[in-house]
């Protein structure tokens, strides 16, 4: 049966979204072009631009369907198992989830357009912070149910989820390794969430 031209304008079209993941990832997008973006595709330039009017349409769609594709569960607030144990599965889930190769290009990419274009580097930065949002929502059924002191909920999830992120997401952005550490992951997200209930503990949950 012969490819419709439906089924080729979407094949087309994740081809080029592939290709402009790939270049914008190795050029940035401001360097990037939509001749090399094309030749990447292995399309016109004309095909190209019938499905986007510019890079910032494209790099905007990316932005769309990575985290269309991301599906971070939100784990909801047991107040009849320990405090720690969840801190600590809520950020594991985290941790894995922003630190997948998906995720890593994504904030590369971000980064390289904040100095160019704020508006579209704000919008995709909207998309990423949103990622912590599950951590912000588990805390604040915490405190609202006494598992964690009543404070800012959005001042706490910051602190958490700053202290993971210097350690195991930061360097990978920035230099593609992650930073050379004597204790393994599960034991720094633990020493993270110890430092995080060293403030945020309520005496209910001791």
């Amino acid at each position: 049966m012969s490819e419709s031209q439906k089924e080729l304008h979407e094949r087309k079209h994740q081809d080029i979204l592939q290709a402009g993941i790939k270049v914008f990832s190795t050029k940035g997008v401001m360097a990037a072009t939509f001749t090399q973006i094309a030749k990447e595709a292995g399309v016109s330039s004309r095909t190209l631009y019938k499905h986007f009017e510019n890079k910032e349409a494209l790099f905007a769609e990316i932005v769309e369907l990575t985290f269309s594709e991301a599906n971070l569960e939100k784990l909801p607030y047991n107040p009849e198992r320990p405090i720690r144990d969840q801190l600590i599965a809520v950020t594991t889930q985290y941790i894995d989830h922003i630190t997948t190769p998906d995720m890593i290009q994504l904030y590369r990419m971000t980064m390289g357009e904040l100095m160019r274009d704020h508006d579209l580097a704000q919008m995709a930065l909207t998309q990423i912070t949103s990622q912590d949002h599950p951590i912000q929502v588990f805390i604040g059924e915490a405190m609202n149910k006494g598992g964690l002191k009543q404070d800012d909920t959005a001042i706490a999830a910051r602190m958490l989820v700053s202290m993971v992120k210097s350690l195991m997401h930061d360097r990978l952005m920035y230099f593609g390794t992650p930073l050379p550490l004597p204790k393994s992951k599960s034991e720094l997200i633990e020493a993270c969430v110890d430092m995080f209930l060293g403030y945020f503990q309520s005496e209910q949950s001791d």
